[in-house]
């Protein structure tokens, strides 16, 4: 009863207050507890959405073609949702970019470091490339589509994506004459195919009678017509750079169709919107970035770790004394005498060789071997092998600690994150995954790169590489951060010195690593990475004792007070979740704070 009552009169002001407090009525069984009676309201509302999708999303199912239908109405709690297996699919094509990206990145040798084409043409493909995975995301955050006809569209894009990574390949004339073709062929098809989603939503949506997503889907196929216009000039192109200057193009283009109409307040109406599933699209983004420093650790664990073993010489025989005096004679004269044979790591010295030595000998021919052992030189380089790959490993985990601490995730921060306070912080997060991402491809093939070289000097290209990439791509994790709060409460609210010196420190310890240019050319590879690594601990020790429960609290309830919200506020509906399908019951339009 108390079930049904709830999920009848949820949002209702009061009455769903108090009932959210009923006490129990009746004797207490000790063995059969009711727990929804001690649930939240914010927990008994998303229960029952959840319920509620559950039950549309196996109708969906039913047949070949259901129409998709937007996975959230206005005034709905966001109940959890989770990558689906197509999404995990997916996501392992974007490892293979990742890897694809990296070769490219390096070229044969190092030989792409020394180029434009390389280091241009990883940010141009890794924006197009994580441009038409957030496509997909975007989607998926805002509608569903799960019928076997959809699911078939699934299957096609992950074909069509994944052929476009397949033909990223190191050699520039290749990817010159032949690859970049059909790279631009398939990534043109994947937008083709995204575009007829929308194409779907605008045109038949029998489930939805407001007009709000034919309005969207309708808005984002012109944004889907001008980025295919816009690529499909890329054919056009003479060579590489203008090649992947039109690919970087295509990308700013987009970042102006989401920024402008936000900054302008243009369409930002209920009845043009559909509502976007932020905790998916905070958790989706969250699993790119950890994608791609898992490629990162792939590369450090596949890297080769050259030893050099030291030379063994022993005698087996009777007269020890004679076989070492005999092996001296031997090397003195550079090479065995005649005679003598060898069979495998044995050497067999013959009878007339140790006559004409003037040494005495038993009767049988004797053995003598040759082996490797690892001896202190070896032990040594072992050492720095190790210290090297250790490095490189906490290197890769400093930074995603860094990036998961500085972001809010738990669940009771989330009235924290950028894009529940601010549109145009929210897109800001958002859009710097992608120059985060292809910096930390870059820190990746850096650290494969120099681990081969952790007991010798290092090619100067690959110190440069993983000193640019880390100065460029750690800001940026700190950039997202003061998204969160925004300038003015981060910068003013108490406790801010502290604060700010903290933030600005882990500025100074990313430029730091410029400081590798420095470092004499004979440096040992361990030691680059051993550096980068102290540098980015350091890092992680700022965010640690920014993010303190005591200064976390100082500040948002600052920001809060400026928002005029209370202080950690629940995660509620504003109004009541809006499941009927009346046309007369229009969303109310949002105001400018909204």
């Amino acid at each position: 009863l108390f079930h049904q009552r709830s999920a009848t009169k949820l949002g209702s002001g009061e009455e769903s207050q108090m009932l959210a407090m009923e006490p129990k009525i009746g004797p207490e069984k000790p063995k059969a507890i009711d727990h929804s009676k001690t649930m939240t309201h914010d927990k008994l509302a998303a229960r029952d959405q959840a319920d509620h999708h559950l039950a549309t999303r196996v109708e969906s199912m039913m047949g070949f073609f259901t129409p998709a239908r937007r996975l959230l109405q206005w005034g709905e709690l966001q109940h959890a949702k989770h990558a689906e297996w197509q999404d995990l699919f997916y996501d392992l094509i974007l490892v293979a970019f990742a890897f694809q990206g990296g070769n490219f990145l390096k070229g044969v040798s190092g030989a792409n470091l020394l180029v434009y084409e390389g280091i241009i043409g990883l940010f141009a493909l890794g924006v197009t490339t994580i441009s038409g995975w957030s496509t997909l995301m975007r989607y998926r955050a805002r509608f569903e589509g799960n019928s076997p006809f959809h699911q078939s569209l699934n299957a096609i894009e992950g074909l069509l994506f994944a052929a476009a990574q397949h033909n990223i390949v190191p050699d520039l004339v290749q990817f010159e004459k032949v690859n970049r073709w059909a790279y631009l062929s398939f990534t043109l098809a994947c937008r083709v195919l995204a575009l007829v989603r929308r194409i779907e939503l605008a045109a038949y949506n029998p489930h939805d009678t407001h007009a709000g997503t034919r309005k969207a889907a309708t808005r984002d196929m012109w944004w889907l017509f001008i980025e295919i216009t816009c690529l499909a000039l890329t054919f056009a192109t003479p060579g590489l750079l203008s090649y992947f200057g039109v690919l970087i193009g295509t990308w700013l283009v987009q970042l102006l169709l989401i920024y402008v109409p936000a900054i302008k307040k243009w369409g930002l109406d209920r009845s043009a919107m559909v509502p976007m599933h932020i905790e998916f699209t905070m958790a989706r983004m969250g699993e790119l970035v950890m994608l791609m420093l898992g490629e990162g650790v792939l590369s450090l664990v596949i890297s080769t770790s050259v030893v050099k073993l030291e030379t063994l010489k022993s005698a087996y025989a009777v007269a020890d004394e004679n076989h070492r005096l005999l092996a001296a004679a031997a090397e003195k004269d550079g090479a065995a005498a005649e005679g003598d044979y060898a069979v495998g790591t044995y050497t067999y010295a013959s009878s007339s060789h140790r006559s004409e030595a003037g040494y005495l000998y038993p009767a049988s021919d004797s053995i003598y071997t040759e082996g490797s052992y690892c001896g202190s030189y070896c032990f040594l380089g072992l050492t720095k092998y190790a210290v090297s790959f250790v490095s490189g490993f906490l290197l890769l985990t400093s930074i995603m600690f860094l990036y998961y601490r500085s972001n809010p995730t738990g669940h009771g921060q989330r009235h924290h994150h950028a894009m529940r306070r601010d549109s145009i912080r929210g897109i800001i997060w958002n859009a710097a995954h992608s120059p985060l991402c292809i910096g930390l491809i870059a820190i990746g093939v850096a650290i494969k790169s120099i681990h081969p070289y952790a007991a010798k000097a290092v090619p100067g290209e690959y110190v440069i590489l993983i000193a640019v990439a880390s100065t460029l791509t750690l800001p940026t994790i700190a950039v997202q951060q003061l998204m969160h709060p925004g300038i003015v409460g981060h910068f003013y609210a108490p406790g801010r010195v502290v604060r700010v010196g903290l933030w600005l420190g882990k500025l100074v310890a990313s430029y730091a690593m410029l400081a590798m240019l420095y470092f004499p050319s004979s440096t040992e590879g361990y030691l680059y990475l051993l550096f980068a690594n102290l540098l980015t601990f350091a890092m992680a020790i700022c965010v640690t004792l920014e993010k303190a429960p005591a200064r976390e609290k100082l500040l948002w309830d600052y920001i809060d007070s400026l928002d005029g919200l209370p202080t950690a506020p629940k995660i509620s509906a504003d109004e009541a979740p809006n499941t009927s399908t009346d046309s007369k019951s229009q969303p109310a339009p949002l105001d400018e704070k909204s």
